[in-house]
């Protein structure tokens, strides 16, 4: 077997539900009335196009490639809301913000090697794909799980949202990772690290996408439009704790009291806050069953600590110093859940203890999380 070409098995195996087609049959049909089809991705650093060596070689770039073949005359738009190191905490928070506001057509999610577990993420995972199927277009949704070295993931987590909502999923770990067990496939052919696909690898996943779009655009010509107008979401497998969310940056969230954090552009997420001093606080209130954090974690050897306390709830401390050899990342941590209804205080501190590694002489706060 060609080494960089899917065989069927491949196929076969990589699309582990076919899932209900009729929203990817909608916007395929609105692009061949040569109409506005808006295609998204959100995930994080694969998403985001990192390791290939253009946008164009990134299996987002070649989905939309694809999609300009299929449809020459169709007004088309990719909106690539990847960020690296962000799982579905951050991403349920950021979705309407960085996405959905452009009313997208078909998305494909993929954040199944940046999630953790914890006992949030299954809501915090369905109440992002609620949020992007409930959306204006009703778009389609595809779920992608990418996978590590080890060819793990978080496919367990995520597919059970994915056959609740009967939603179309590809997988390289049910696909791909047999084939490099067997010998047939080389990580290093299709891998530049230990989790991030080079050119090769970013096309294989278009590839396994773009084979589940062949299969409804052989016949999408032929197919009535589907009435998806009094469609129903099925009720949600956990709560909707997350459905309706913020995420406030220093020019959105109105402060109580500051003593000495000050407001200036932050990683990712901006303008921010940023303290340079122990004991520097500052306090709001926001209304929110749960609220986080969104703060920079960096190993440049000057990141401290800070606590926050939520009403009379135990303090909980964030650590910026990052100890890995790379840059580091905007961190997004919950500092409380499953709060009573209503407005809720919060007190952010800079601490004068610090990692041993790092002069602990700065903090940003990007960016707080809030959701009911």
């Amino acid at each position: 077997m060609d080494n960089r070409t899917p065989d069927k098995d491949m196929f076969a195996q990589s699309l582990v539900n076919q899932g209900d087609e009729r929203r990817i049959v909608k916007a395929m049909q609105k692009a061949l009335r040569k109409e506005k089809v808006t295609l998204g991705f959100i995930g994080g650093s694969i998403t985001e196009g990192a390791l290939s060596t253009s946008p164009d070689n990134s299996y987002v770039g070649l989905i939309g490639k694809w999609w300009k073949e299929q449809f020459p005359d169709a007004q088309l738009q990719a909106i690539n809301a990847g960020i690296g190191s962000t799982g579905s905490l951050i991403g349920v928070h950021r979705v309407d913000q960085d996405l959905l506001k452009f009313e997208p057509d078909l998305v494909v999610v993929d954040f199944s090697v940046n999630d953790e577990y914890s006992p949030g993420l299954a809501n915090q995972y369905e109440d992002l794909i609620r949020k992007i199927l409930q959306s204006k277009n009703k778009p389609a949704v595809i779920l992608l799980f990418m996978m590590r070295q080890d060819g793990t993931n978080m496919q367990w987590a995520h597919s059970p949202v994915g056959l609740h909502y009967d939603l179309p999923m590809v997988s390289l770990s049910s696909g791909v990772w047999p084939q490099m067990q067997s010998g047939h496939l080389k990580w290093q052919d299709y891998y530049a690290d230990d989790v991030h696909p080079n050119d090769a690898g970013h096309r294989l996943v278009s590839q396994l996408i773009i084979n589940r779009l062949e299969s409804v655009r052989s016949h999408v010509g032929q197919s009535e439009e589907p009435d998806l107008a009094s469609e129903e979401l099925p009720a949600s497998m956990t709560s909707d704790g997350y459905l309706h969310t913020e995420l406030l940056t220093s020019d959105r969230l109105a402060v109580s009291s500051n003593n000495g954090w000050v407001k200036e552009e932050t990683a990712r997420f901006s303008p921010g806050w940023i303290a340079t001093k122990p004991g520097q606080s500052f306090s709001f209130t926001v209304e929110a069953a749960n609220i986080g954090v969104i703060y920079e974690k960096l190993n440049n050897g000057r990141m401290g600590r800070v606590q926050v306390q939520v009403d009379d709830l135990p303090p909980v401390e964030l650590e910026g110093h990052f100890s890995a050899d790379w840059k580091g990342y905007p961190a997004g941590e919950l500092v409380a859940e499953n709060l009573d209804e209503g407005k809720h205080s919060v007190t952010i501190t800079f601490m004068r203890e610090h990692h041993p590694d790092s002069t602990g002489e700065l903090f940003k706060v990007c960016a707080i999380m809030a959701s009911r």
